[in-house]
């Protein structure tokens, strides 16, 4: 009854990571992105190298024991260091990974386990035992880089990690049944549907965090200029209303700058809608540089720019626009494809009327107005 149990299990878990895998590479449609098209290759990798992994045990009674042994706990512990791989993609780590030394470990286990299937036959609660505490290491390791990048992390990754973490919980629930039974069939069933937990858990993981990308990129597409990279004059007016409303409450200064491509057609006309692109692409690289992390920046119109300023008064945002200008005044033309050196005007204004943004940007742009025709 129990190896009967046990062989259900098995074409259970075949059949899901089958099907699973072959979503992730076929279906799912993935974005130009390198850190998702890469974490998913590797949880695919995840499904399959499962897919393989138990097919060396499923094929056991028609293959050398050492075989079916080497196969088997050879591909399952690939199949985990995958879900590892995966993570480091997903928190966007570029894979910077002691690839020797998990070589090592994979061949050292899977060596360990055949001889002691050659060896000793009968200790098969051994081999189950091995197999276990080696897969719960690299599940824990997994779950350590959550703690290791949760500041840098969406969350999207913190549910990844969050799945980690159950299915770590799972695997660790394996030897309280095996001190309950004291039965090595038992052992293994349990161990077989802890996979098919671990599988579902993972794959309702995978399929929530990229929906949930989805609708975050949809979101970045409708408040970022595609130019400069930079949010948009809609989002920024949304946004800016918000800043306005909580430095009147809490009582705190804001300063508007807005910075002014003043040559802006002529290098369009001279270099073309390439050159004009290159252009805001610079000029927006230079006002992200200046910005802290707490100062909101807009592409307001073709060759405008605006930056919102919080805790920032007007003498402290007139320093800021000299370094801008001086900045955007270095620029190298060349690759511009522009004759002329980059002239850009800012104006300034610290905002005590908290009515609407668009009052004190029209303050600002008739300070500049006003500086042109001095």
């Amino acid at each position: 009854m129990e190896i009967t149990t046990a062989t259900g299990f098995l074409a259970s878990l075949l059949l899901i990571n089958c099907t699973i895998a072959f979503w992730l590479l076929r279906l799912v449609p993935i974005e130009n992105n390198r850190f998702q098209r890469n974490s998913l290759r590797y949880f695919s990798a995840y499904f399959l190298y499962s897919v393989i992994g138990h097919l060396g045990y499923a094929a056991r009674p028609f293959v050398p024991l050492e075989l079916s042994v080497a196969i088997t706990n050879g591909f399952i512990l690939v199949s985990v260091y995958c879900i590892v791989f995966a993570l480091l993609w997903r928190y966007k780590q570029e894979i910077n990974f002691n690839t020797p030394l998990v070589l090592f470990h994979i061949g050292l286990f899977t060596g360990a386990q055949t001889t002691l299937s050659f060896l000793y036959p009968e200790y098969d609660i051994l081999r189950l035992a091995l197999i276990y505490i080696n897969v719960t290491a690299v599940l824990l390791y997994a779950l350590s880089l959550f703690s290791r990048f949760r500041k840098k992390n969406s969350q999207t990754g913190r549910l990844l990690s969050i799945a980690t973490l159950v299915a770590a919980l799972n695997v660790l629930s394996i030897p309280i049944s095996y001190l309950a039974t004291s039965s090595s069939v038992m052992f293994l069933n349990i161990m077989l549907v802890s996979q098919n937990a671990i599988t579902f858990l993972m794959f309702a993981a995978i399929m929530f965090t990229l929906f949930n990308d989805s609708l975050l990129t949809l979101k970045s597409s409708s408040s970022i200029d595609p130019v400069s990279g930079v949010y948009n004059q809609k989002y920024f007016i949304e946004q800016a209303n918000k800043f306005l409303s909580a430095a009147e409450r809490h009582q705190f200064p804001i300063s508007i700058i807005l910075c002014d491509i003043e040559n802006f057609l002529t290098i369009k006309k001279q270099g073309g809608q390439q050159a004009s692109d290159e252009l805001i692409k610079r000029v927006a690289e230079v006002l992200k540089h200046e910005m802290r992390q707490e100062d909101f920046i807009a592409r307001f119109s073709s060759e405008v720019f605006v930056l919102l300023l919080p805790q920032t008064r007007e003498n402290g945002a007139e320093l800021i626009a000299e370094r801008i200008e001086l900045e955007i005044s270095n620029l190298p033309i060349d690759t511009i494809d522009c004759s002329e050196p980059i002239v850009v005007k800012t104006g300034v204004t610290s905002i005590t009327q908290f009515t609407d943004i668009q009052s004190s940007i029209t303050e600002v742009q008739n300070k500049l107005f006003a500086s042109r025709s001095n």
